[in-house]
């Protein structure tokens, strides 16, 4: 056998298994595929657990999708953090790295308001939970001192306070 015909066999046989090889490749998987292995399926919840108390319909991605986004507009696009009640220093020091963090995440002009007092939560809307936290209940933040408060430019007006909050049942 020649030379020249044993180089054309030898490039022959390479680009057969070369094309072999990369023919017989598994398809990527798609990015839903790949992180598919963390959609566990939640255990039957416990007595005195928040699934236990209360009957939520889950959200699926598709519910997710088709709902309506916030976004910001043309004179509606600041977001606002809105403290409420005695911060420490470490936890004032906290609401500006979130104010920090905003900005650069949603690339929004992110602001503080002052500091609002705790006196605005009527002892009807306060609880001590099992462990000894005061409480306030959420919907009395979000629809009795936030709304109000909403700045015209504002895409969000996000209430912070010291407290938990909890929903009714």
């Amino acid at each position: 056998m020649n030379l020249e015909k044993y180089k054309f066999s030898l490039i022959t046989l390479y680009v057969i298994l070369f094309i072999f090889f990369f023919s017989c490749q598994k398809k990527d998987k798609t990015y839903f595929e790949t992180i598919a292995i963390n959609d566990v399926k939640l255990s039957t919840p416990k007595s005195g657990s928040w699934r236990y108390n209360h009957d939520e319909k889950f959200q699926q991605f598709l519910d997710f999708q088709k709902s309506k986004k916030i976004t910001p507009k043309p004179g509606k696009n600041t977001i606002y953090l809105q403290p409420i009640g005695e911060f420490n220093e470490l936890q004032k020091k906290e609401i500006v790295l979130t104010k920090e963090y905003l900005r650069v995440y949603f690339q929004l002009d992110t602001k503080i308001l002052p500091v609002l007092p705790n006196t605005l939560f009527p002892k009807s809307v306060k609880r001590v939970s099992k462990e000894g936290h005061e409480q306030v209940l959420a919907g009395y933040a979000l629809d009795s001192i936030l709304i109000k408060r909403k700045p015209k430019d504002a895409v969000v007006l996000m209430g912070i306070t010291e407290k938990r909050s909890f929903s009714k049942t």
